[in-house]
């Protein structure tokens, strides 16, 4: 049973979030619908404004749904870190049982595959595929056309180079040309076109407690679309169409966990993969955010979702926030306390930080041998004749 197909647009709010190309390429979820509210502005695009509005209600009904069928779709052992590290948080553990928990778990440590499993097959296979995207673009070209670069992207990686021949306006003989001629299409939020998938993102936000998002991804068989490269968000990659080779690689120099993706890699920097998995229909494959990855489209067309969250939400992004919102605070308890808010003792950046550093090191260089200087002896000076 294929999931009900939205009408354009029809998600409340959802004008106002057809985000710019920057969007797109720096941020994962950029139009999520959050019950009832949307925290983007007024509509001011091309939309029309005869649309009808869809009821959110059945909105929150969908979600309902989709958290019941999020344990099929990620399995137990990526879940249940959630709330065994918010029950530890919330008991007062001391942090090192948070700690000890984190790193025997896979979350936040290490890729991992979950093969398909009957139900979770039949859930992903349903969700979004290459006739999906077939009548999104038909629909949409009669009044409201998607754009590249806003609403998809067409790449293909040949020879160690990225390309991406986007066009303008992604009519169905422009996206199928382009499909044809080797490029990945890469669509943005597609839940804005699918009611079950616009579920599936309100019903993992619940259970997180955090933002998330899904691109979509179809390639043709035998080709790759994007160059190696890490994100800075969690990813769970869900298989929906075809097969797809993944190699992982681990995160560059050790860096775990960074706060900002990593654009094209060279492959001669990579080493060697830690994972090397073909993933089908109904498989899923789990990666922290900064696992190094490439795919390759198998023998036949591939369609996969990436379903992403975690992005700026550390640790130490609440405390950045906590701290600004503070420095900004004029009245307690809103504010600084006042031992934070006192001047650096007078001198402080001559004994501290990379000056003080630079001045400590040329005061252990040994000192340079000395030579008495040269006396210079007057010359007489000749009188001017008369």
């Amino acid at each position: 049973m294929q999931p009900e197909a939205l009408a354009p647009f029809d998600l409340p709010g959802v004008a106002a979030r057809r985000s710019t190309p920057q969007q797109h390429n720096t941020r994962h979820y950029s139009h999520i619908v959050r019950g009832n509210q949307t925290s983007m502005p007024p509509a001011t695009s091309h939309a029309s404004k005869k649309r009808k509005v869809y009821d959110t209600t059945q909105l929150d009904v969908a979600a309902t749904k989709a958290a019941q069928v999020i344990d099929i779709l990620i399995p137990n052992e990526v879940r249940q870190p959630f709330s065994n590290i918010l029950r530890a948080l919330i008991a007062s553990q001391p942090p090192q049982a948070a700690s000890k928990f984190c790193h025997s778990s896979a979350w936040e440590n290490r890729p991992e595959v979950f093969k398909l499993a009957s139900a979770r097959t039949e859930l992903l296979s349903a969700l979004f595929d290459a006739s999906t995207l077939r009548k999104v673009v038909k629909e949409l070209e009669k009044h409201d056309p998607l754009e590249f670069g806003r609403d998809l992207n067409a790449a293909r990686y040949i020879d160690g180079k990225r390309e991406t021949p986007n066009a303008q306006v992604a009519d169905s003989k422009t996206v199928w040309g382009l499909y044809r001629d080797g490029c990945t299409l890469q669509v943005h939020q597609p839940q804005r076109f699918q009611k079950d998938l616009a579920g599936v993102c309100s019903g993992l936000e619940q259970r997180l407690g955090c933002l998330v998002g899904i691109n979509a991804y179809l390639t043709p068989p035998g080709t790759q679309g994007l160059a190696p490269h890490h994100d800075d968000v969690d990813i769970f990659v869900c298989q929906t169409e075809g097969s797809k080779r993944w190699r992982l690689y681990n995160p560059r120099k050790g860096f775990a966990l960074p706060a900002q993706p990593s654009g094209d890699l060279p492959e001669d920097t990579l080493g060697d993969p830690v994972m090397d998995v073909t993933l089908q229909v109904g498989d899923v494959l789990y990666m922290p955010r900064g696992t190094v990855h490439q795919a390759v489209a198998q023998q036949d067309a591939s369609t996969h979702l990436t379903i992403s969250t975690y992005q700026n939400f550390s640790v130490g992004t609440l405390a950045q926030a906590v701290l600004h919102s503070a420095m900004q605070g004029q009245e307690e308890p809103l504010c600084l306390p006042l031992s934070l808010r006192r001047g650096l003792p007078p001198g402080f950046l001559y004994s501290h930080g990379y000056q003080a550093d630079k001045m400590r090191d040329l005061r252990k260089r040994p000192a340079a041998p000395t030579t008495p200087p040269k006396v210079m002896m007057p010359q007489a000076r000749a009188w001017p004749s008369k």
